[in-house]
């Protein structure tokens, strides 16, 4: 999946930003102040993070009430959605979604959104979630005629709470596909009755589908210098339980945290991470890994910046778990970049942008771009 617009609402300084378009590589920011970029980015990690967002708690400036038509309204969390993208289908996921049900063979884009509580929701650009009633009652008309007195009442029963044009979901899905398939045991019309069946469970394939896609969604991470990595084994142990050096091992546990794995997956996952990682090795220097009081910590003292470390822990993690590439979110403002190193850090978010989607915020111009296949997208002015 690639992710390609992205929107942000309802927030202090970021009120609407309007679709904005995502280039496949380097999608460069501007903005009014530092300060709304920041909660922009951090407002797009809610899309896929890795992190418990609720602790960053990015919507923490949002607007609990709206004007519109000089009416003031409060905003309800459970229903506001603040953060949106949309993600073009590969090839390979759309192959996927087909085996549920065909419908999913015209995928093309998805769209996602974080509301304000949190919650997440998932739709499939221009295809329905599930049926109406009145899409099934027609399909199901040459069967309806057939029928006795008590069937028909006992669905009359069953939808008497429900419209014409409503949608098949929630408990209606659920009673409705039992009393089908009852009703419709050893009928005549079998290839009819698992068409009628079909529309019916559609609701149930979209949230298969949703799992599914869940699973394949790039991670969107926000970096900045208030992101530190780090985790509770030490490098004996590491070293111990993985039979290899401590970065890899760092690596390993980290995969295992996020993703616990069995034995043998472990062992296969830990030769894919030093393939990898020798790859990355030709071009950058792997982050050090230093002992801290009961902790592993990150040494930024080889590569340009943390920027760099965190990116390619979470690239190598993401290509031997094969995994999308992230997508990484970095207020450069906020990274701690001695300015003797700023053209090295340039080049090296050019090489890594050939296989993962950087979205950048910077306010400093020794930071040239030009050289590199970019996009620029600018944030809404702040209202007076």
């Amino acid at each position: 999946m690639e992710l390609s617009q992205v929107k942000v609402r309802g927030l202090q300084g970021l009120e609407n930003t309007g679709w904005l378009s995502i280039h496949p590589h380097i999608t460069l920011i501007e903005s009014a102040t530092a300060e709304q970029a920041q909660h922009f980015l951090a407002a797009l990690e809610t899309i896929n993070p890795v992190r418990d967002i609720k602790q960053s708690d990015p919507f923490s400036t949002y607007l609990p009430f709206t004007k519109l038509n000089g009416h003031t309204r409060r905003i309800a969390p459970e229903k506001k959605t603040a953060a949106y993208g949309i993600f073009i289908a590969l090839p390979q996921l759309v192959h996927k979604l087909g085996y549920i049900n065909t419908m999913f063979y015209e995928t093309d884009r998805i769209e996602v959104g974080r509301r304000l509580d949190f919650s997440r929701w998932i739709s499939f650009v221009e295809l329905p979630g599930s049926s109406k009633i009145e899409e099934f009652e027609k399909k199901a008309a040459p069967i309806f005629a057939a029928l006795s007195q008590q069937q028909r009442e006992e669905y009359e029963n069953l939808v008497s709470s429900w419209q014409f044009n409503d949608r098949i979901s929630g408990q209606l899905a659920i009673q409705l596909r039992e009393w089908w398939i009852n009703t419709t045991k050893g009928s005549s019309e079998r290839a009819l009755s698992a068409e009628c069946l079909k529309i019916i469970e559609l609701e149930h394939e979209t949230n298969k589908a949703r799992n599914i896609v869940e699973g394949a969604m790039p991670f969107t991470l926000f970096i900045d210098h208030s992101s530190p990595l780090k985790t509770t084994y030490t490098i004996e142990q590491l070293a111990e339980e993985h039979h290899t050096d401590s970065f890899v091992s760092f690596l390993c546990q980290m995969k295992d945290a996020l993703f616990p794995a069995s034995a043998t997956e472990r062992s296969k996952l830990k030769t894919e991470i030093e393939n990898i990682t020798d790859k990355f090795r030709q071009d950058f220097v792997v982050p050090e890994i230093i002992p801290g009081a009961g902790q592993l910590l990150i040494s930024g003292g080889k590569n340009t910046s943390h920027c760099i470390d965190r990116i390619l822990i979470y690239l190598i993690l993401a290509k031997a778990s094969h995994l999308q590439s992230p997508v990484f979110l970095i207020d450069l403002d906020g990274v701690k970049t001695p300015s003797n190193t700023m053209k090295k850090l340039n080049k090296q978010l050019g090489q890594l942008s050939a296989q993962c989607q950087l979205i950048i915020h910077t306010s400093n111009k020794e930071y040239n771009f030009t050289d590199i296949n970019y996009r620029p997208i600018r944030l809404p002015a702040l209202a007076n």
